[in-house]
């Protein structure tokens, strides 16, 4: 038992110690839960990295010249380019009669405008003879003949499946994708022909040509 003056300066000392010791302090930040708004200078932004998919709403502006890479190849198509100029020219020609061989060639039905270029995507074709009961075969080509140069023909198809157009005719159809292109000043004349395993009193044919114009440089 502590009875002297100087033994209870010592037990004071003790007690005054013990309450002034250091407090182990804990780690730094703040506490979970706590927003924190971090404002950095624009010379030194926040970098921001994005996982999966992310949406993006309202104004983006984009800063300095980032390079960006594109994953997918982009597919570009010309769909209805009002520099062309749809053309649909019609022909038609009377035949020579008989069972054939027969042929002849029509009238230019189509000359190329100045300053454009002609370019043929379709021609189609129908033989008409007689009887009804008529087969063989028929053949059609386009012929483009520009002034002062040899003329240059283009063997569009044959046919020899016939079908019964009316009581008195059969018709043979020549029908062909093709891709002609055809210079200014140029004329367009078709030639058709025909081999038949009976005589026809009439054989004569009809068609159209399909295709656009551009503008030359």
């Amino acid at each position: 038992m502590i009875t002297s003056k100087s033994g209870l300066q010592l037990a004071t000392a003790i007690v005054i110690g013990l309450l002034v010791l250091p407090v182990s302090a804990g780690a730094a930040g703040p506490e979970s839960g706590i927003n924190v708004n971090v404002v950095n200078p624009p010379s030194n932004p926040v970098p921001v990295t994005l996982h999966g998919t992310s949406v993006v709403t309202g104004a983006v502006a984009v800063t300095n010249t980032p390079d960006v890479n594109v994953v997918n190849e982009a597919s570009v198509r010309d769909a209805d380019n009002p520099a062309f100029q749809p053309v649909a020219a019609t022909f038609s020609a009377t035949l020579s009669t008989g069972a054939g061989p027969g042929a002849n060639v029509s009238n230019p039905f189509y000359t190329v405008p100045s300053g454009k270029r002609l370019v043929i995507e379709y021609v189609d074709s129908n033989f008409v003879v007689g009887p009804a009961s008529n087969a063989g075969k028929t053949f059609l080509s386009l012929e483009v003949s520009i002034p002062g140069t040899p003329n240059v023909t283009h063997a569009i198809g044959t046919s020899s499946e016939s079908a019964p157009c009316t009581l008195s005719q059969a018709c043979f159809v020549v029908a062909k994708p093709v891709r002609i292109y055809v210079d200014a000043g140029a004329q367009l004349r078709v030639t058709g022909g025909f081999l038949l395993t009976q005589s026809s009193s009439f054989s004569f044919l009809n068609g159209t040509v399909n295709g656009y114009l551009v503008d030359l440089p």
